[in-house]
């Protein structure tokens, strides 16, 4: 009887590291692919720096807004190899939805902007309430550098689509 319990017992410990084993090569897999997913991402930034050459830089078309700023398009669909034809077909297509877009923006901004603000407000008061002075003050001075960033980025934005409504 202890003879048959302990074959079960080895049997389930070899099961359990196999599993393990198991568990760990897909998990380093998983960890490996995104891995190279983050780095395939970071050199297809680096190649929309602006001044920086490359084939990858020449091949890519530029989006021009009305106020003439170049920016780049990085659209998954580009990878699949598409010919000059596809290539001008889905720049219309981008270009058609993405005044979509900033149409459902200013759309959800009017509807929630002012109650996003409030609890924002509501936030940030409940957290200084927790806050000493010396606290409190660096907090505020934090969230003046914050806002003026988040500030500047919305102009920036807005600057891009040119008072245009698509």
């Amino acid at each position: 009887m202890t003879l048959e319990r302990s074959a079960k017992a080895r049997l389930m410990t070899v099961f359990v590291l196999l599993l393990v084993l198991a568990a760990g090569v897909v998990l380093g897999v998983a960890l490996e692919r995104r891995l190279e997913a983050k780095a395939v991402t970071a050199e297809n930034l680096r190649n929309q720096e602006p001044g920086r050459e490359g084939a990858d830089r020449e091949r890519r078309p530029l989006d021009r807004t009305r106020d003439s700023t170049p920016r780049r398009s990085s659209l998954l669909v580009e990878q699949v190899g598409l010919s000059e034809g596809q290539k001008e077909k889905v720049d219309s297509i981008v270009v058609y939805f993405r005044g979509h877009m900033r149409a459902l923006h200013e759309e959800f901004d009017a509807a929630y902007m002012s109650r996003y603000t409030e609890i924002l407000e509501m936030t940030r008061n409940a957290i200084r309430a927790v806050l000493d002075d010396a606290q409190r003050a660096a907090y505020d001075s934090l969230l003046v550098e914050f806002d003026a960033r988040m500030q500047q980025r919305r102009r920036d934005s807005i600057g891009d689509r040119g008072g245009r409504s698509e």
